[in-house]
């Protein structure tokens, strides 16, 4: 009988022993090596350009954006550099209803522009490479509020005030200081001034991040639009907008302050209609506060 507890004992522990060998192994199986890349860039712009980033669940993120006049023209410090002139002054609010899904809503200065926006991330980047690149979709309707003017606008209904623009966002985060993205666009206006300019414009823009600190770093984009009409006819020269700014993180803020050619802060407005040049000294000194609530 003795014999028989020692040898039922003995295949206990085994059994026991083969039980934690399985547990550690599953324990290990589910521990991967693959996770999310966090933080490609520290908020949902670059600087005109949206990221791939998107707000958390539940938060609210409210921004405000300005863009004084051009800096560098002749007559400039008569507006002392630009800073007597308001070209653009956005207000959005955008809330996560989850991590993944943002919804938005803002109104310019410019054009007394409404734009609604949804974004999605699509994808995410992995630290193993198994997921290259994230990926994010955006889409937004803007609507055009300001009257008919001698300025030219002639909207004789309502969706002649309407202009979309959808985007595909992709971006990689290649180390802990360097992040890039490429951004093809397309964007339709319903309504154009002269009726041979292009209703519909392809658009390709590149933006990046360069990590200085713990809290600051470099940023910059850039947007090519193809339009024959503004770029080979009646002596309308639309312009890459292009800009470059420092970024600065303080907490529950990020505080960017840059530099743009473009006058606009809303993609249907500096995609198409940027004319100013940084040759010529018409590039705009701009801010951009951003404050993450939880709602």
């Amino acid at each position: 009988m003795k014999k028989i507890l020692i040898a039922l004992t003995a295949i206990g522990i085994n059994l026991s022993l083969a039980a934690q060998d399985d547990l550690l192994n599953d324990l290990e199986s589910s521990n991967p090596t693959s996770v999310p890349v966090i933080a490609t860039f520290k908020g949902t712009r670059i600087i005109n350009a949206h990221t791939v980033e998107t707000v958390k669940k539940s938060n609210l993120d409210f921004r405000v954006a300005h863009r004084f006049g051009s800096i560098g023209t002749k007559n400039a410090r008569h507006s002392l550099y630009g800073f007597d002139v308001s070209e653009d002054i956005n207000i959005a609010f955008e809330y996560g209803v989850n991590d993944r899904l943002t919804l938005g809503f803002s109104r310019s200065k410019r054009m007394e522009a409404l734009q609604g926006l949804i974004k999605y991330r699509l994808l995410t980047q992995t630290s193993d490479g198994s997921t290259p690149v994230s990926i994010a979709l955006m889409s937004s309707n803007v609507l055009t509020a300001v009257a008919n003017s001698s300025e030219g606008y002639r909207y004789t209904t309502y969706t002649d005030r309407l202009t979309y623009v959808n985007q595909a966002i992709i971006a990689r985060k290649f180390s802990d200081k360097l992040s890039l993205q490429i951004s093809p666009t397309i964007i339709h206006r319903n309504w154009v001034f002269d009726a041979e300019d292009e209703n519909t414009n392809f658009s390709l823009g590149f933006g990046g991040r360069i990590k200085l600190t713990k809290r600051s770093a470099i940023v910059g984009d850039v947007f090519y639009t193809v339009s024959k009409y503004r770029q080979n006819r009646k002596g309308i020269y639309l312009m890459p907008p292009l800009s470059l700014g420092y970024e600065i993180e303080t907490g529950g803020h990020v505080f960017t302050l840059m530099f743009s050619n473009a006058s606009g802060i809303l993609e249907n407005d500096y995609l198409v209609n940027t004319f100013d040049s940084w040759g010529k000294g018409q590039f705009k000194f701009c801010f951009l506060i951003s404050r993450n609530f939880r709602v």
